[in-house]
């Protein structure tokens, strides 16, 4: 039995750490470009990275055709969770893509356009809130919930019942709104 004991049997190992950052594993970039080559365009096979950003466009797309009601926050929020398989789909993108940007700079300031992004809905749907006292702490509680709830999301099993985190956010915005 080798010294890294029975735990470690099967797992993949983890990339290296190179100044301060960690490398991205040929396993890591052949995911991105897997999930890259899955997202639905028109345009031909050929996709890189720069879809990334097309994806971020189509939830704000998405977003700016909510119509300003009573039940918009919600909705905004719902809108941004892998909640289908198409949203599912653009989630491991991104995530996979942030993992490939922490290593790649050329990735990186399309990532960051693209959680600035989710984080600007975060702020206008805190800064909407009624009773959001410090709505700037407010958007960050809801930017790291979204994240939270979306990772969770992706990690469980396609089809598995997602309601839970549908009830998660309720209870938030319940508690805010």
């Amino acid at each position: 039995m080798s010294s890294a004991g029975p735990r470690s049997a099967g797992r993949r190992s983890r990339p290296a750490r190179c100044e301060g950052s960690f490398a991205v594993s040929a396993p890591a970039t052949g995911i991105l470009v897997h999930l890259l080559r899955r997202l639905p365009v028109a345009a031909p096979r050929t996709r890189s990275p720069s879809t990334v950003p097309s994806a971020t466009g189509r939830l704000i797309d998405r977003v700016d055709s909510i119509p300003r009601s009573a039940g918009w926050a919600r909705a905004v929020l719902l809108e941004s969770l892998p909640l289908d398989e198409s949203r599912r789909l653009e989630m491991e993108v991104s995530l996979a893509f942030g993992i490939a940007a922490m290593t790649d700079a050329a990735l990186r300031d399309a990532h960051r356009a693209a959680h600035q992004a989710v984080r600007a809905i975060c702020t206008e749907v805190a800064d909407s809130a009624s009773s959001a006292t410090d709505t700037e702490l407010e958007a960050e509680r809801l930017h790291a919930l979204m994240d939270g709830l979306a990772l969770h999301l992706v990690l469980q099993e396609p089809g598995e019942d997602s309601a839970w985190a549908v009830r998660a956010l309720d209870a938030h915005l319940n508690a805010l709104l």
